[in-house]
């Protein structure tokens, strides 16, 4: 997956702010000891409680000299353009500094969030908030509404990115957080201890000394749907307890995650824990329609996706798949073995997950792993009811592709349609399907309501399931598609892609017209009635969008042009 500064839906109307005042920023400098009229500074401390501030594009990056600190409702559209402090990575202050223990509302559209370096602000005390948030922090009973934008960049001891305190609550729709880091504790991007509801996101390449590369939730209530965790790394210090892109920890009364139709795959915990998801402290989290792929654990405490201490999980027609530990470890796909945790498996699919070269989908150390309606390769210490029948020798069949690994036969992850997420397929494992003739273990073997949770009727791509016989895991066999994709169904190419000084078209309709588009909404080029080659001279490297307009409908793909 390639790196991005900002991705958002293009297709998505951008809702308009309602404020009393709309106020226009003119200058990008910023001056911390005068503000000057115009600059961003300047209009964020001299507007009324909810007025609107807009940075037009032209207006170009903001560079800040210290945190800006909001205390009204406003909203802020910054149309794509950069604010980042004097030095990404390097400056001892934030962007963003939002509240003062009071409630108010602050909404941020279409901005790029370069962040500081906030880990030595005190050295007496890693917790101070000071410390913590390299680009925004969310101080008590304030709201958060972050929409269409990057946040990248940001070092802390605590949340990389953002850091939500106490009584917060954050809404996260589109955006994209990538190359931020907790220096020495937890949570790469996002550290939340309100409620954090996160849409269509890409946690992509934060890392974390402890634990939650990408996002920690403590004694809060958090919902992720349509998201996806790619390439994340935790517990790089060798004091860790516990790893993972998500780590979710709190008491059973306190803390609930519900996470939806989402993917997690080639996130590791580089030293103790699990690539993917940790809990710990009582925690539940309620997993339907996610995929967990490529997933790995580097040392013998931990699994390659799933580990639990002391807490719940339940999986509801999930697929947990070619993740993996080393070969000291236990538990492949899912381990639960310290302080009595449980794991509630539903309609979910484990298999061909790996200690070294050897199957280990499922490991109980400790605790309760029950559930019905699952196809299990290799458990150990369990035996869960109604399991339906597998075998690794001799070979049941069960995906549609694999590939090898190592020594390991992986099935094959990829887009197979569907939902999007930033202009990108949410990547998923099909299920095998010989022509009718010889088909998945999985397929038509799901039962439409188990011990009380009743069976998606969607798939993790949006395709609805059969309501007799659903199949087992994240992906429906001969799904339906229940809303027309907005891809069209005309088939088109786009090729090669990355591409230098061309692109080719080729379509089974009639093409009546093609853009091509930034990342942040910037129309670069339209052609009308294209040929079969459209030039690519004059634009810059880069990776930007295309859409083609064709007499069966329009599509939107991504170019990379190098």
């Amino acid at each position: 997956m390639r790196k991005r500064i900002l991705l958002f839906a293009v297709l998505i109307s951008i809702l308009s702010y309602a404020g009393k005042t709309i106020r226009t920023v003119t200058y990008a400098f910023d001056d911390a000891t005068v503000p000057t009229a115009g600059t961003l500074r300047y209009e964020i401390e001299n507007a009324a409680d909810g007025d609107s501030i807009v940075i037009p594009a032209t207006v170009g990056k903001l560079t800040l000299e210290q945190e800006i600190l909001i205390k009204k409702n406003i909203g802020i559209n910054a149309n794509g353009l950069i604010i980042q402090v004097e030095t990404p990575s390097g400056s001892n202050y934030r962007v963003f500094n939002i509240g003062e223990g009071t409630p108010l509302t602050v909404v941020i559209d279409k901005a790029i969030l370069k962040g500081g370096n906030l880990t030595g602000n005190n050295t007496t005390d890693v917790k101070d908030l000071a410390n913590c948030g390299g680009s925004i922090l969310v101080n008590n009973y304030a709201t958060l509404v972050l929409k269409n934008s990057s946040v990248v960049n940001g070092l802390g001891n605590y949340a990389g990115a953002i850091y939500g305190a106490e009584n917060t609550v954050m809404h996260l729709t589109n955006c994209y957080f990538t190359g931020n880091e907790a220096t020495t504790n937890n949570a790469g991007a996002v550290y939340n201890l309100g409620e954090l509801n996160v849409n269509y996101c890409l946690f992509e390449g934060n890392k974390s000394a402890l634990d939650g590369a990408a996002l920690t939730s403590n004694k809060t209530f958090t919902t992720i749907r349509n998201s996806v965790f790619y390439g994340n790394e935790s517990a790089t210090s060798t004091s860790a307890n516990n790893g993972g892109a998500y780590f979710n920890t709190g008491t059973a009364t306190s803390t609930l995650a519900t996470v939806e139709n989402c993917t997690f795959y080639n996130n590791a915990a580089l030293n103790k824990g699990a690539g993917a998801y940790t809990a710990s402290g009582g925690a539940k989290a309620v997993f339907t329609n996610c995929t967990f792929h490529g997933n790995r654990n580097n040392s013998a405490t931990g699994a390659g996706a799933i580990y639990l201490r002391n807490s719940t999980a339940t999986l509801v027609n999930c697929t947990v798949t070619g993740n993996s530990t080393i070969e000291s470890g236990a538990g492949g796909g899912i381990n639960i073995s310290t302080t009595a945790p449980k794991l509630y498996l539903v309609n979910s699919i484990v298999a061909y997950n790996y200690k070294g070269i050897t199957p280990d989908d499922v490991y109980v150390g400790a605790g309760l792993a029950n559930g019905t309606n699952n196809v299990v390769g290799a458990a150990t210490g369990t035996a869960l009811e109604n399991s339906i029948s597998f075998s690794y020798n001799p070979e049941s069949y069960l995906f549609a592709e694999y590939t090898t690994d190592n020594g390991k036969k992986v099935p094959v992850l990829k887009d197979n349609g569907g939902i999007s997420c930033l202009g990108e397929v949410i990547k998923t494992v099909a299920l095998v399907d010989y022509a009718g003739e010889v088909m998945s273990v999985a397929m038509e073997t799901a039962a439409p309501s188990v011990e009380g949770y009743n069976i998606p009727a969607k798939d993790q791509r949006g395709y609805l399931r059969n309501a007799t016989y659903p199949c087992v895991g994240a992906f429906e066999l001969n799904g339906i598609t229940a809303v027309k994709d907005i891809k069209s169904d005309v088939a088109l190419k786009i090729y090669p892609n990355p591409a230098r000084d061309y692109i080719s078209l080729s379509s089974s309709g009639q093409i009546l017209k093609a853009e091509i588009i930034t990342l942040s909404g910037q129309k670069l080029r339209m052609y009308s009635l294209p040929g079969q080659t459209i030039s690519l001279s004059g634009i810059n490297p880069g990776i930007y969008l295309m859409t083609i307009y064709t007499d069966h409908g329009n599509t939107t793909q991504r170019i990379s042009v190098y």
